[in-house]
């Protein structure tokens, strides 16, 4: 049964938009959301590449976006919509998504839209761990990929590297502080508890499994100098995410 949408921040709903960080419980929580709207508000596409398919008149029909968007094109909008988004611990996620990499490669592959690039699928699919964090085709790509996301630089047609410094992760920091909301994965029930209060809904179960892939088909498991290559260059991550979590 569908939400009325008299019991929700009426201005909210008219445009949100849900900032989908890769393996952050958002097929769950996109999933959650949609009896809040009929099908003709959500926007149907989920990449970068199929939004500019669309033109601005074209998207300001829609009130519901979610995808892997990033956050660099509310320029086709009459106002930049009500963003949210959730947060993950870094080690948590990254390994979280080379398993479903390694998983799903010949789906991720055939893909014409995603923002991940043929070569770094392959890297997780023939590298070692050891290997594919230290190369090039993850650094300066995917690496620190939260702050990535809320500093604007991903997803794009990037070319060449951008390494994340100080100042991407203050820009990080200061789009972060202008969402209307963001949860926090390792603190589901209370985020999803406050996120309806937010909205001004009735608290709602989220179902998790959605988008979870069996690890049965990999056996390996990170080794603590695996895990620490992988902490290492995604630090300002862990930074992002330290600082989402005290906020919150």
């Amino acid at each position: 049964m569908s939400i009325s949408s008299q019991t929700i921040h009426h201005d909210i709903l008219r445009s949100l938009h849900f900032l989908h960080i890769p393996k952050t419980a958002g097929t769950s929580i996109r999933t959650w959301l949609m009896d809040l709207y009929s099908e003709k508000d959500w926007l149907p596409c989920h990449f970068l590449e199929e939004l500019e398919t669309f033109t601005s008149e074209e998207i300001k029909k829609y009130h519901f976006f979610s995808g892997h968007l990033g956050i660099n094109w509310y320029d086709k909008l009459p106002k930049p919509p009500h963003t949210f988004t959730w947060f993950r611990q870094p080690l948590a996620r990254e390994i979280s998504q080379y398993y479903y990499i390694k998983n799903t490669i010949d789906f991720l592959l055939s893909l014409s839209h995603s923002p991940l690039k043929a070569d770094y699928l392959n890297a997780v699919h023939h590298l070692s761990m050891s290997e594919l964090y230290k190369s090039s085709a993850y650094l300066g790509f995917y690496d620190n990929l939260q702050v990535r996301f809320l500093a604007g630089i991903f997803p794009q047609k990037q070319q060449e590297p951008i390494y994340c410094d100080d100042n991407i992760l203050n820009i990080a920091k200061e789009n972060l502080l202008n969402l209307f909301f963001w949860g926090i994965c390792e603190l589901m029930e209370d985020s999803v508890a406050l996120f309806n209060y937010s909205l001004g809904i009735p608290p709602r179960p989220l179902n998790r499994s959605l988008n979870k892939r069996e690890k049965a088909n990999i056996d390996y498991k990170p080794s603590e100098e695996e895990c620490n290559i992988i902490q290492n260059v995604n630090h300002y991550d862990q930074k992002l995410y330290s600082f989402a979590k005290s906020i919150f």
